[in-house]
């Protein structure tokens, strides 16, 4: 969700119980209200924290190289970002806040310095309606910084941001991508001296952009386009850091719209709209891309073959296609974006390659997408613990769950998942 989608909303969206408490998830426990087979796999509840909970909503996520730390955003209100020990996952702790400049500005995203380490590092944080586009946050990168007593050394002047992406290339050289929502397609910058970042261009398909994702098995970066001139999935070769040359895309102008429902079981067929996030699997040639949709038929997610079959890098090709598990028509304005898809991470094991997401109403769901033209939602938790004692978000979105985003450690097997109202939650995937 973003200030644009705020601001235009009739525009963007196309207008003119499982009860969670700490060890209540099992595996194989399935999706709230469902029918279908248990599973072998599923979500595993470790730890949850309100945070501080200031006013206004949290957001996005992240979980830096070491698996020491998470950061969390802040959406309205000036809560800002949260750096979260996660030493003990069963109890995470917060280590700072770094409140927002006004009650209106958005920090919906924030990503570690890929530098970052068990001591310290640095994260960026982006800006909506606030005074610049990112903020650079120094938690231990830099004499004087700390975990618990950390400095903003930099504002990135490149107006609304609402995603980034970071990427360290092999002369030591580290870049920020930036979202940008102007039309102009991603912002590049070199950030090696974090105090001192150097604004290079603005690159790629012209169009808004809502996520850029890092593909390091491949040195591509997965961008989404939400509006503008060019809506849809774009392949960008990142081993030319500072011109990312196109290497493919899929155009949504011209492809089937969210417009045919089946009534009463309210299984959604296959549409193409508001482009919003996108993920590789590149063990597989896949890559998974999610539309954001928030009124009448929800936006799902998208399998695209770029190379496990029929597709290609050059050539993405739809293969298959997954909604909510409790996916239903959201046609009055207090359910808005409640049953669309949302932010989502990869888990590659060897029993198999799920999904796990953070997919607003529905709470953290986990997908089996290890059949990539049969993906399934296979579990979910509620992730509406210490409610009603959380605080209001200034977005009216009513009770939770709210679930903002999924990331997966690989390393740790940890998976945290950020919540609007109620903070941050740790699961492991069993």
């Amino acid at each position: 969700m973003s200030e644009q989608t705020r601001r235009s909303m009739l525009k963007r969206l196309g207008i003119a119980g499982v009860v969670g408490t700490v060890g209540g998830a099992s595996a194989g426990a399935g999706v709230a209200g469902g029918d279908g087979p248990a599973y072998d796999q599923g979500l595993e509840l470790v730890g949850h924290s309100l945070l501080s909970d200031p006013a206004g909503s949290f957001a996005d996520s992240d979980i830096d190289p070491s698996g020491e730390f998470a950061v969390v955003g802040g959406y309205q209100g000036t809560g800002g970002s949260f750096l979260v020990d996660l030493s003990q996952p069963a109890d995470p702790l917060e280590l700072h806040r770094v409140p927002g400049t006004n009650e209106d500005e958005l920090n919906a995203d924030v990503k570690f310095d890929p530098r970052t380490t068990a001591d310290g590092g640095v994260y960026y944080r982006t800006q909506e309606g606030g005074p610049a586009g990112v903020e650079v946050v120094d938690f231990g990168f830099s004499e004087g910084c700390r975990p618990r007593d950390p400095k903003v050394v930099a504002d990135l002047d490149i107006g609304d941001t609402h995603n980034v992406e970071t990427v360290q290339r092999d002369d030591g050289t580290v870049y920020l991508y930036g979202a940008n929502e102007e039309g102009a397609g991603l912002d590049v910058v070199d950030v090696t001296d974090p105090a001192n970042p150097r604004v290079i261009t603005a690159v790629g398909p012209r169009g808004d952009v809502h996520d850029v994702d890092y593909d390091a098995e491949r040195d591509l970066l997965h961008v989404a386009y939400i509006s503008g001139r060019f809506v849809g999935y774009a392949i960008l070769d990142a081993s030319e850091p500072e011109t990312l040359p196109t290497i493919g895309t899929f155009n949504y102008d011209g492809a089937k719209d969210y417009d045919d429902v089946t009534q009463g079981s309210f299984e959604i067929d296959e549409g193409f709209e508001n482009c919003h996030y996108a993920t590789a699997d590149p063990d597989r040639g896949l890559a998974y891309v999610g539309d954001e949709k928030g009124l009448q038929v929800p936006g799902g997610k998208h399998v695209f073959d770029i190379g496990y079959d029929v597709g290609s890098l050059e050539n993405p090709v739809p293969i298959g296609f997954m909604n909510t598990p409790n996916v239903e028509l959201q046609e009055e304005p207090d359910e808005l974006f409640d049953w669309t898809t949302h932010n989502h991470s990869v888990v590659s094991r060897d029993d198999g390659t799920f999904l796990v997401g953070g997919d607003y109403r529905d709470g953290a769901v986990l997908y089996d997408v290890t059949d990539p033209r049969n993906p399934v939602p296979i579990d979910q938790y509620r992730t509406d613990d210490g409610y009603p004692n959380a605080g209001q978000p200034l977005f009216p979105i009513g009770e939770p769950p709210m679930a903002w985003t999924a990331e997966y450690h690989a390393p740790s097997g940890l998976v945290v998942v950020s919540d609007m109202v109620t903070g941050i939650y740790t699961f492991r995937v069993v």
